[in-house]
């Protein structure tokens, strides 16, 4: 009897394969010419960590002085000096872990084939099952404990015990197809599409976003979830994928994806309206705010920012943001810098 395999579609790519076909090449600093503003720019990124070229890192997390990043192989990078020095801590496993979430003494990491690892901080990792085999490409953790993974094919998850247990918290994704209109679904995205993002917000709220450019919320008082944005475009062709989701305190935020599209939210991800981009082709990865005015969108060889809180972008050439690729960026305070991780275990600061 012949057996079944599972292929991933290829138009449905996970983000972790895209850092790994043939993208993730190291090259040499780059300080181009460029424009006065953008030239000032360059002098506010700082290279902290570099690696080889087959050393990858894909996520970074920051809680006060203490951060976390995660890569290839199971490469784990910790600070105790919010970036300034990162210590390389023996790899627990030789898979990727895709994704990285602190709250207070807590870490999560989750990766390729389902995995996942907890731990308080100075203590050994210890792996958990997650009940999936999927990769999971993000993960967000409160400090009440709630977790939520998110992942290949429809895959969410969600946890009451800062990820020591799971269980699945994915929504009726064909009811939710069937809700927008339906329609061809030779890619499969319809029936399960693949979450790259998870965001959970300081009241409790969480955020999902992922294929076909849905952004979904869950409420602590509500059970199921409600799609805010999404499904095909006008002319019927398949939306672009969002790889991230970030909102900020004030309920100001953004989501970056495929086709360099950009949203911008004032009202916690209750709505959200897509904002002009100067890289239509782009493939953005990670975006984040310096402060009110200053964001950062980074991903496969392109880079931009905005210096009217998201409103307008450029593209930017500082260091080698926009030859290379950089797949998380994280506020390591209120106002104050950035730290980005991606290829050749790069860790840069942007000021």
């Amino acid at each position: 009897m012949a057996k079944n395999i599972r292929l991933a579609r290829p138009a449905r790519v996970a983000l972790c394969a895209l850092l790994a076909l043939g993208q993730a090449h190291a090259v040499s600093q780059h300080n181009g010419s460029t424009t006065d503003s953008v030239g000032s720019l360059d002098q506010r990124f700082e290279v902290l960590v570099d690696g080889v070229a087959q050393d990858r890192l894909f996520a970074v997390d920051i809680v006060g002085e203490r951060g976390i990043a995660v890569g290839g192989m199971g490469r784990v990078l910790i600070t105790e000096d919010r970036g300034e020095t990162w210590t390389l801590e023996s790899p627990h496993t030789d898979q990727a872990l895709l994704a990285v979430a602190m709250a207070g003494e807590h870490i999560l990491a989750v990766g390729q084939s389902g995995v996942a690892f907890v731990r308080r901080w100075g203590q050994p990792w210890e792996a958990v099952a997650t009940g999936t085999q999927e990769r999971l490409l993000n993960v967000a953790l409160h400090e009440n404990g709630t977790a939520v993974a998110v992942g290949g094919f429809g895959t969410v998850l969600r946890s009451s015990d800062h990820g020591r247990s799971w269980q699945s918290a994915a929504p009726d994704w064909k009811a939710i197809a069937a809700a927008r209109g339906g329609g061809d679904d030779r890619t499969g995205a319809l029936s399960e599409p693949t979450m790259f993002a998870t965001q959970i917000l300081p009241n409790g709220e969480i955020l999902i976003a992922g294929e076909l450019a849905y952004i979904l919320k869950a409420t602590p008082h509500r059970a199921g979830w409600t799609l805010v944005h999404g499904g095909a475009k006008a002319s019927g062709a398949i939306a672009p994928s969002l790889h991230d989701v970030a909102i900020g305190r004030d309920g100001s935020g953004f989501a970056v994806g495929q086709e360099g599209v950009i949203l911008k939210t004032i009202d916690g991800g209750n709505s959200w309206q897509q904002k002009p981009t100067p890289s239509s082709g782009a493939n953005l990865l990670a975006v984040e705010r310096r402060d009110a005015k200053w964001v950062f969108a980074l991903g496969m060889r392109t880079a931009l920012y905005s210096r009217d809180g998201g409103e307008s972008w450029q593209p930017l050439q500082a260091l080698d943001v926009g030859l290379n690729w950089y797949s998380d960026i994280e506020a390591v305070s209120a106002d104050g810098p950035l730290l980005a991780v991606g290829h050749s275990g790069r860790v840069i600061r942007i000021q």
